[in-house]
């Protein structure tokens, strides 16, 4: 899980450019700043936050893919298992125990 996370920090952007694209993005004249700061602040921060938002999503897809590929060889053997029972009890006792 610790490689997982080590990935997704890996890709996520820092803080800077988070910051750059933002600014890149409002195109926000220096007067229009100067003029009108609390709002050009407010809608700074609602722009930061959704680039920020868009690439923690795209960060967390990836982790939980990535995590469902590692467990694949796990599920199967278990699943192995589970339809090898002898038994209608004993297949759903143990097939239960999967999703609980």
């Amino acid at each position: 899980m610790q490689e997982l996370i080590r990935l997704a920090k890996k890709e996520s952007p820092s803080v800077d450019a988070i910051i750059e694209k933002t600014w890149i993005q409002l195109n926000f004249k220096r007067s229009y700043v100067q003029r009108n700061f609390g709002e050009a602040l407010v809608s700074f921060d609602e722009r930061a936050t959704k680039i920020f938002m868009r690439y923690e999503k795209d960060a967390l897809v990836r982790i939980a893919k990535l995590w469902l590929e590692m467990q694949k060889a796990n599920i199967k053997s278990r699943f192995e298992h589970i339809l090898a029972q002898k038994g209608w009890n004993e297949f759903l006792n143990e097939a239960s125990k999967v999703f609980c």
